[in-house]
């Protein structure tokens, strides 16, 4: 059961970040500080994050990339996101 209970709070504090984050895209997206939005979150975070979206965010978001590149250092991040870049549009 304390698994579950794990598991239970590492959902509740999943749902409550991607709340923040498409709280701060959408303030953004109002504002005009951007025309189209890559989203790139590790698959299980990233199907909370599209379930957060309202219409218009979703509509602005051009590319998605299902990978956790949490371990990456900064330099290893930006080669993997040229790298991925190709797939843009």
């Amino acid at each position: 059961q304390s698994g579950d209970q794990e598991n239970d709070l590492r959902h509740q504090s999943a749902e409550r970040f991607a709340g923040e984050v498409v709280g701060y895209l959408e303030k953004a997206r109002q504002k005009g500080q951007f025309d189209h939005l890559v989203i790139v979150a590790a698959p299980l975070f990233l199907g909370v994050l599209r379930d957060k979206f309202t219409a218009p965010l979703a509509q602005m978001v051009t590319n998605q990339i299902n990978k956790d590149y949490t371990h990456l250092t900064p330099v290893e991040l930006g080669h993997r996101l040229l790298v991925n870049s190709n797939d843009v549009r």
